[in-house]
């Protein structure tokens, strides 16, 4: 959401396909973005003004939220699409309709697409949807939804992250593989985590199991040269990022327990993590498609196909 916030305000070229259609359907307003839970953090960092989800609303009814839209008088919703532990955007979606007025809805991950169109009540589907490619789309329109209810726009967060990274200064990599421990000729594999096992008792359904892949990863490092992804890798360590959904002290038995050497990454930023690692090993998480977009060698260790 930020990346579209910043390519709407954008007037500069390089802006992904479909966004000068959105921003003439949206001009004449003035957004007012408000943040909840993880998305706080991103926007600050962003360094962009936003209001902080209203607390009586955590597990508020579609009527409370209905009446709080319209006491701020917004015209339209846009929101992300989340996982199936947080309902908020379909609740704003059923507020928006029972008001009258359009919800939008952004697509930037092919996992769980029927469950995004989905609450406790059955499934509700914005006024339109946007989505990053045809693929998408096309995942989307096989749950019933018409094409003209949806619009390709590109992958706005991608389109972001690559601006940044450019501003990336090479020492700052150098001081996090420091902080890691990573000697001089020393590789680092970045695990990248999902939250399956906190999302399983809510329903959540995944082919893959987080620890059995970070154990299949762990084995292909217990020596002292590996190849991974074609990369060749010197006595490797592991530094496992947290998803941060996942519980507090998930990974902390596998500190000390290597080969390979493992710390936990608790670095601010991911994109520079990634920067710094020689391979981001992961399942199917935005993490990993971060890193290949960025060109970092890859591998995924899920067994599907959900990502290309």
């Amino acid at each position: 959401m930020v990346g579209l916030y910043e390519a709407l305000g954008s007037g500069g070229t390089g802006i992904p396909r479909g966004v000068d259609d959105l921003r003439t359907e949206l001009s004449g307003t003035a957004p007012l973005v408000v943040a909840k839970d993880m998305a706080e953090h991103v926007w600050k960092r962003a360094g962009l003004s936003y209001e902080c989800w209203p607390g009586h609303l955590s597990s508020a009814s579609v009527q409370l939220t209905a009446e709080w839209l319209a006491g701020l008088a917004v015209k339209f919703v846009l929101t992300a699409t989340g996982d199936i532990d947080d309902r908020t955007p379909q609740r704003l979606w059923r507020s928006a309709s029972s008001l009258g007025i359009p919800a939008y809805a952004f697509v930037d991950h092919p996992a769980n697409i029927q469950a995004r169109f989905e609450d406790q009540d059955g499934p509700v589907i914005p006024t339109r949807i946007y989505v990053i490619d045809e693929d998408m789309r096309a995942a989307v329109m096989r749950l019933g939804i018409s094409r003209a209810q949806t619009a390709v726009v590109g992958n706005l967060h991608i389109w972001r992250l690559r601006r940044l990274a450019r501003g990336v200064a090479a020492d700052q990599l150098t001081t996090l593989r420091r902080i890691w421990g990573a000697s001089d000729g020393r590789s680092v594999v970045l695990f990248a985590s999902e939250n399956i096992r906190e999302l399983r008792p809510l329903g959540k359904v995944a082919p893959y199991d987080e620890f059995e892949c970070l154990n299949r990863l762990r084995t292909m490092l217990s020596n002292k040269e590996a190849t991974l992804s074609g990369t060749s890798l010197r006595e490797p360590m592991l530094a496992i990022r947290p998803h941060p959904k996942d519980r507090s002290g998930k990974y902390s038995a596998f500190v000390g327990a290597g080969p390979p050497e493992t710390i936990i990454d608790t670095s601010d930023d991911s994109m520079t993590a990634v920067l710094a690692a020689d391979v981001v090993a992961g399942m199917t998480s935005n993490l990993m498609v971060e890193a290949a977009a960025l060109g970092r060698a890859t591998v995924c260790l899920a067994e599907t196909r959900i990502l290309k």
